[in-house]
């Protein structure tokens, strides 16, 4: 467990929260994937894999953090052997000191895990969020509502496209949001951005804070096209 780049991971003071991979790897096959990108480039392999000696490591740190929890996998695809999901989620019961952090392209998955195993009912310091990345899967957020977790949150990012209807997100606590981005630079196109963008304010309610990811550079070398209002990073704690 370490700490992590990913901006909108953050302690409430700011500070950066952490990563924690007990489970890595996955078969969902996207085109952008960063992880995958990372664990080719330092390990050779993708293949989902369960790291036992990871079990522990949010025990030994005591102090209250936020996690993000499978940053380098996806704990809820099709592959993912059951009996890992229940060791991962007995940690995160065993943990309420922490605040955990887990996005998934899944929800239908975990929403069966739940249906399975009745009596495993997710702890309050465990956030849920979907991913969406194009229109076609808005599905994702009527599944989420569907899923008893304390705050649920959706990652619009990288939103490639969302076509331009207003979607409901009644029941969502958080939305965050950014462009394609490579190797520290933005890759979607500006005009591209901005329509994606503005499909997700017309949508929001107006009392969901909103994190804006991976758009300094347009701040920087646009700032009449891409005003500081655009680059919004409220992280909701409690």
């Amino acid at each position: 467990m370490q700490r992590t780049e990913i901006e909108w991971v953050r302690e409430p003071d700011g500070r950066r929260g952490f990563s924690w991979n007990p489970v890595t790897g996955c078969k969902m096959g996207c085109t952008y994937c960063y992880a995958r990108d990372i664990a080719l480039l330092y390990t050779g392999t993708f293949e989902p894999e369960y790291h036992p000696d990871r079990l522990m490591e949010p025990s030994q740190r005591r102090k209250s953090s936020t996690i993000f929890l499978c940053s380098m996998s996806d704990l809820w695809g099709l592959w993912v052997p059951e009996h890992w999901q229940l060791l991962v989620m007995g940690a995160v019961i065993a943990n309420p000191q922490h605040r955990f952090l887990m996005c998934t392209k899944s929800p239908e998955v975990l929403l069966a895990w739940l249906l399975r195993f009745p009596t495993h009912k997710l702890p309050d310091n465990l956030a849920v969020g979907v991913t969406i990345d194009y229109h076609k899967h808005e599905h994702r957020i009527s599944l989420l509502r569907c899923i008893p977790a304390s705050m649920r949150f959706i990652s619009f990012e990288p939103a490639l496209d969302l076509g331009t209807k207003i979607m409901d997100l009644k029941g969502i606590d958080w939305i965050i949001a950014g462009p394609l981005n490579k190797r520290g630079r933005c890759a979607t196109t500006e005009s591209h951005w901005w329509d994606q963008y503005i499909t997700i304010c017309h949508s929001l309610l107006l009392s969901q804070p909103l994190f804006i990811k991976n758009t300094a550079p347009m701040h920087q070398e646009r700032p009449q096209q891409f005003p500081a209002w655009m680059g919004i990073k409220e992280v909701p704690h409690g």
